[in-house]
C-alpha cells in the first residue's frame, strides 16, 4: 500500500479508533521521520500543548 506522505506545515487532527481524539485540537506537522520499513512517523505540535507528539500517519486526518 502506498503511503501519502504529508507535507510539513499541513494542519491535521488526530483520529484514533475511528473517533476524533482531540476534536478541538488541530496540529501542525513539524517534521517527517522516515522509517526503514518504508513508513513514516510525524512530529506534530498543537498551540494548546507545551510538547510535541510523535505519531504514525495512520492516526492523522486532514483538518477540514
Amino acid at each position: 500500500m502506498s503511503r501519502r506522505r504529508l507535507e510539513i506545515g499541513t494542519i491535521v487532527k488526530l483520529a484514533l479508533n475511528g473517533a476524533d481524539f482531540t476534536a478541538a485540537h488541530s496540529f501542525r506537522i513539524e517534521q517527517m521521520v522516515p522509517l526503514d520499513c518504508g513508513g513514516a512517523l510525524y512530529r506534530i505540535r498543537s498551540e494548546r500543548e507545551p510538547f510535541d507528539r510523535i505519531v504514525s500517519e495512520d492516526v492523522l486526518a486532514l483538518q477540514r
